[in-house]
């Protein structure tokens, strides 16, 4: 393709598809993507910053997904305020590269563990949980990074649609298996979760969640947006129930909270074809519209971390979703509130566990 094809093909589609629903999906008014995009949310906005991050010297963190983008970010922050950084990566030779980047920025001495984790394999999710309690004997935060979007329609290792399974199903495992340590660690300083979410909450299917195996896994209504959308909005409600069942239990030093990345520029747009990637999505959104990772992270980290003042803390910021960056919005106003739908997840979900672990 000759160059000047390409430079009016690019500005074609910039002009007559991109930005209008880039508007459209990312206005200023619009609760639905607050702070998404860098040049609508000046950094007076902001509600955290690296400089307010406190020492984490003792601190021990997971983050899924550590090895790119969102999740790699985050490591070299936390890194860089000394955390003992988990990186749990499906690939031990890409979470083994990744770590190297991490002591590049953070110092030689930084404290990086690597170890497996497939969220497609709730066994993988078993056995990643097994060999850190053997380990280690307290955990302060877990960040919930990892994911998969707008995939083709497949199933996973376990038989359940690979985006539910990957996003939701299989951190939810994780949480509840590491939940009895964040609790004990809790009782002596606060402890956090952090669910990485999206605006595509707000862009599901129209009863919110399928709530059954069949539907989920049905390929005839399949949507890669809809179905990645009741992942998102999963990862929030999933939050929320969390919240209300450690509330009922008196367990008033775990802070589950859910958040909105924005439009980050990372390796997410892997699945779509070459020529959208290299020609649309990484020189129009990814180099001009999009939040670096190494900005966008810092929301998540903020619910892993608090700031030096402990505002998380100190306003008791529980079961709440965030926008970039670091800031409290509404979600999505059809189904982040409603309480049964949330409920009616947790229990779907836990079945859909015991099957496959019985």
């Amino acid at each position: 393709m000759c160059c000047s094809f390409k430079c009016f093909f690019i500005v074609t589609v910039l002009i007559a598809v991109i930005i209008p629903n880039l508007v459209f999906y990312y206005g200023k008014d619009s609760k639905r993507a607050a702070g998404s995009i860098p040049f609508i949310t000046p950094k007076e906005t902001w509600g955290f910053t690296f400089e307010e991050m406190p020492d984490q010297t003792g601190r021990i963190i997971i983050i899924t997904g550590a090895n790119v983008g969102l999740g790699l970010s985050s490591a070299k922050l936390l890194a860089m305020k000394n955390a003992k950084v988990i990186m749990a990566c499906r690939s031990a030779e890409r979470c083994d590269e990744a770590a190297k980047k991490v002591k590049e920025v953070a110092g030689p001495a930084s404290e990086i563990d690597t170890m497996l984790l497939d969220l497609a394999s709730l066994h993988s999710v078993k056995k990643f949980a097994d060999s850190f309690l053997n380990k280690y004997n307290y955990l302060n935060a877990l960040m919930l990074n990892a994911g998969i979007m707008h995939t083709k329609y497949g199933l996973s290792k376990d038989g359940i649609e690979q985006q539910f399974a990957v996003n939701h199903v299989g951190h939810q495992f994780l949480t509840m298996l590491l939940l009895p340590l964040l609790e004990e660690t809790s009782a002596k300083v606060p402890t956090f979760i952090a669910s990485v979410s999206s605006s595509a909450s707000h862009q599901t299917y129209p009863e919110g969640i399928r709530l059954t195996k069949e539907e989920i896994n049905d390929e005839s209504t399949y949507s890669p947006f809809n179905a990645y959308g009741q992942t998102k909005l999963s990862n929030v409600l999933m939050a929320q129930e969390l919240t209300r069942q450690l509330t009922e239990r008196g367990k008033t030093n775990v802070f589950v909270n859910s958040v909105h990345p924005g439009l980050v520029n990372t390796e997410l747009i892997r699945q779509y074809p070459e020529f959208m990637q290299k020609y649309i999505a990484k020189p129009i959104i990814g180099n001009n519209l999009a939040w670096d990772p190494d900005e966008a992270a810092l929301s998540q980290v903020y619910l892993c971390t608090d700031n030096k003042e402990g505002t998380l803390v100190k306003t008791n910021v529980k079961g709440t979703y965030f926008v970039p960056l670091a800031r409290v919005a509404p979600g999505n106003p059809k189904h982040s509130d409603n309480l049964e739908l949330q409920k009616k997840l947790w229990v779907f979900t836990q079945k859909l566990i015991e099957e496959v672990m019985a």
